[in-house]
């Protein structure tokens, strides 16, 4: 299997308070977030990405996100391999 792409997400997620608040306590909006991950999948409404890929095709903690909710996406590249060094 070839090594998935991977990205780097800014996307809005829901922001919540524990018990009773004041509106103006509770008046933030949404969260920022910024998840860097190999995609899992991807279709026209949401992109599920994950924190691990192992080379027999599974995946680790993915998450899928609404694109409705993404701001800003970056393509990322891995080197060509030259620096690579074995541990």
């Amino acid at each position: 299997m070839n090594r998935p792409a991977v990205v780097c997400l800014t996307w809005n997620d829901s922001t919540g308070w524990k018990g009773w608040c004041k509106p103006e306590d509770c008046a933030d909006g949404p969260s920022s977030i910024e998840s860097i991950g190999f995609v899992v999948h991807e279709t026209k409404e949401y992109i599920t990405i994950s924190t691990s890929y192992g080379t027999t095709g599974n995946f680790a903690d993915p998450i899928c996100i609404p694109k409705a909710c993404i701001t800003m996406r970056s393509d990322l590249k891995f080197n060509s391999g030259k620096s690579k060094k074995q541990i």
